[in-house]
């Protein structure tokens, strides 16, 4: 789509080449900031580039688009000084980068959306400028609400640009020319560049490690929506499973969502409300069978049947699998995953697979439809390579992670793939061969208790950027996570987050709040592994 110019090196060759033609690249920032708006860059249009000298806190307005940014309680401030550059990449792409005017940290970062979103990530974009980076966002083509998937169709067929846009072009070409602004602005490339991303956002990072290796050194992804045929498919299993014979329903008329949530912790782990290792797990929801008579303490024959098909795998009536299910700890967020994200998942197959708007999930055929978006919608919003060779040769690292309470995308299918990298790394060697060398440049932390990015019961606070960059910059690699619990403002449990496939184990001594009493520990050998039931 753009081959004149397909990667960021690319780019900061052609600034670089234009600052030299000067005289001096300008030293004042105030002026570069002016500057920028006549930059000449391929396929794309500034807009505007103004320097903002906040007299008090400034209130960010949208250039692009009048989607909110769904972060936001409010009206986002800024209460320092930047520049402002706002542009649009091809007529569609509009992204906007802010550069701090003082106290720049030499650093770049770029930022992913959620869901189907198609609007500038303002409230990380403030983040990030609050804490001294230079930052990039982009709606990547579209304007839309992060539920809505009808831009992905026109005239009753897909809009592939479109959609590759939202699944990872869009994202490249941000990268591509926000990087060369700051060169320009600047006068110097940055020092280190990141990509910060979760969910769908999560997804966009890993097809930058995939198909853009040399855009960024260090990707932070959090619970990536990368195999998006298979998990919308497992998303309608679910909705399958629980809402089209009313007595597979487990939340109405009797919740039953508590009671089975309680059952699993015991059998996981009573000791502190949290299930650290859902992989050593031995849960079996037939303990609440109902004996006789339905009551509120038990389940029926036909809420087990649902109850299993939640924890099992999606699979076709070949036993193929399609995707995991859930974790046993994830219970109490069951409610989100039925109530909404089947009906996402079903737009997602109205719109991207069938561009049918009146189709409905109950029809999902689960040998037939799957294979159908693997060959059609796969290719374009797909991010399941697991050769990261070139990302791993560019320098670059990449560091997942994924809550174990996860109740919208599967924290198996992140093992699933991070095993898939490990096989395609050392299919010759041996796994520990493999594990040594992936962990060179890759590794997963699984988050206990923690839902989707963030929140649940779990210690779920924790900075994974910053130990990217201790990995990127010092070579420093992230042995152990230190997480937090957060109640009401006060930190009421630490604990250790480990690399896959190591566990925090308690070392028998000391509160079991306190994250020193815990190391991280390969699980034992012969130990069961085993996703939950």
């Amino acid at each position: 789509m753009y081959p004149a110019w397909p990667t960021v090196a690319g780019a900061l060759v052609w600034v670089f080449g234009m600052l030299s033609a000067r005289a001096e690249a300008p030293r004042d920032l105030e002026k570069a900031c002016a500057a920028a708006a006549e930059l000449a860059l391929p396929d794309t249009r500034i807009i505007s580039a103004e320097a903002i000298h906040p007299q008090s806190p400034y209130v960010v307005p949208s250039a692009t688009a009048n989607i909110p940014d769904p972060r936001s309680a409010g009206p986002l401030l800024v209460t320092r000084a930047f520049c402002r550059v706002v542009g649009v990449i091809d007529a569609d792409i509009h992204f906007e980068v802010w550069l701090p005017l003082e106290h720049w940290n030499g650093r770049f970062e770029g930022l992913g959306l959620g869901g189907f979103l198609g609007a500038l990530p303002y409230a990380q974009m403030v983040e990030a400028l609050t804490n001294d980076y230079a930052v990039g966002g982009t709606d990547t083509g579209h304007q839309s609400a992060a539920v809505d998937a009808s831009w992905a169709m026109t005239a009753h067929k897909l809009a592939t640009i479109s959609v590759e846009n939202w699944a990872h072009q869009g994202i490249h070409e941000m990268s591509v020319k926000a990087q060369a602004i700051v060169t320009a602005v600047y006068g110097r490339r940055a020092e280190h560049s990141y990509f910060v991303g979760c969910s769908s956002g999560g997804s966009q990072a890993l097809s930058e490690a995939q198909r853009y290796p040399d855009d960024y050194d260090g990707v932070l992804a959090g619970a990536p929506a990368n195999d998006w045929t298979h998990l919308m498919a497992g998303q309608l299993w679910y909705g399958q499973a629980t809402r089209l014979d009313p007595a597979s329903d487990l939340e109405a008329p009797i919740d039953k969502l508590a009671l089975i949530h309680q059952a699993a912790l015991r059998a996981c782990d009573a000791r502190d409300g949290v299930i650290e290792d859902p992989l050593s797990c031995r849960f079996d929801p037939g303990v609440l069978a109902c004996k006789a008579t339905e009551r509120a303490d038990c389940l029926t024959a036909a809420q087990l049947r649902a109850l299993r098909k939640i924890y099992g795998v999606a699979h076709g009536t070949d036993g193929r699998s399609i995707f995991p299910g859930l974790a046993p700890g994830s219970e109490l967020g069951w409610p989100l995953m039925s109530r909404h994200q089947v009906a996402f998942a079903q737009a997602f197959y109205r719109v991207f697979v069938f561009q049918d708007s009146g189709w409905n999930f109950s029809s999902l055929d689960f040998d037939h439809d799957v294979a159908m978006a693997d060959r059609t919608v796969g290719p374009l919003v797909n991010s399941i390579d697991p050769d990261l060779q070139a990302f791993r040769a560019h320098g670059s690292k990449l560091l997942q992670y994924h809550g174990w309470s996860d109740p919208l995308i599967s924290p198996y299918s992140s093992i699933e793939y991070y095993e898939s990298v490990l096989a395609r790394t050392g299919a010759a060697r041996g796994r520990e061969q493999a594990l040594r060398d992936v962990q060179g440049f890759d590794r997963l932390f699984m988050v206990p208790g923690m839902t989707h990015c963030r929140g649940g019961d779990g210690t779920d606070r924790f900075d994974g950027l910053e130990a990217l960059q201790r990995w990127v910059e010092r070579g420093e690699a992230p042995d152990r996570l230190e997480a937090a619990r957060v109640v009401d403002g006060a930190v009421i449990r630490t604990r250790p987050l480990c690399p896959y496939p190591r566990v925090a184990r308690y070392l028998g001594h000391g509160s079991i709040d306190a994250a020193a009493n815990f190391q991280c520990a390969f699980p034992p050998r012969g130990a069961p592994r085993s996703r939950g039931l």
